[in-house]
């Protein structure tokens, strides 16, 4: 079951170089991934950060 939310802080390069807000929301889905943030679902980007439910 989801319960808490998490604030991620998203390296520059997410949106740094991206052309278009879909390749910026792509890049910061291949950050934030099962490897590196397991349980954690991308519920919005605000200001440098994901906002994230992470599984307990």
């Amino acid at each position: 079951m989801i319960e808490k939310q998490s604030k991620v802080l998203l390296p520059a390069w997410c949106w740094k170089d991206a052309k278009s807000t879909d390749e910026a929301k792509k890049n910061e889905l291949k950050y934030i991934n099962p490897k590196r943030y397991p349980g954690y679902r991308v519920l919005k980007v605000s200001k440098g950060f994901a906002i994230c439910e992470r599984e307990m």
